[in-house]
């Protein structure tokens, strides 16, 4: 299981449990990469008229958090295919070039 908490001072994602399924950690981690898109669009995507004091979310300490954020998670696209191959139960080949 995986939660997200929102704090006056921060927004964090934490994993319980152990024994945790492929399948569970890749649609997990497309959960992951989803919330930092909308993070991001919270903080970056704000209309000029609107001042840093009254938006939703401000980084405080560096521009960078949500990138090193999603540096920790495996890689976006790869997860997305694998995570449709096996929903779909489709077979992945993958030829040698």
């Amino acid at each position: 299981m995986c939660t997200i908490a929102v704090t006056e001072d921060s927004i964090t994602a934490a994993r319980y449990g152990t024994s945790i399924s492929l399948d569970y950690l890749l649609q997990e981690t497309i959960l992951l990469h989803s919330a930092l898109d909308e993070i991001t669009k919270a903080i970056f995507d704000v209309d000029d008229t609107v001042t840093e004091a009254d938006r939703l979310i401000i980084l405080v300490e560096d521009d960078n958090a949500i990138d090193r954020a999603r540096k920790r998670l495996p890689a976006r696209t790869l997860t997305e295919l694998i995570s449709s191959a096996i929903t779909s139960k489709n077979n992945i080949n993958i030829n040698p070039m």
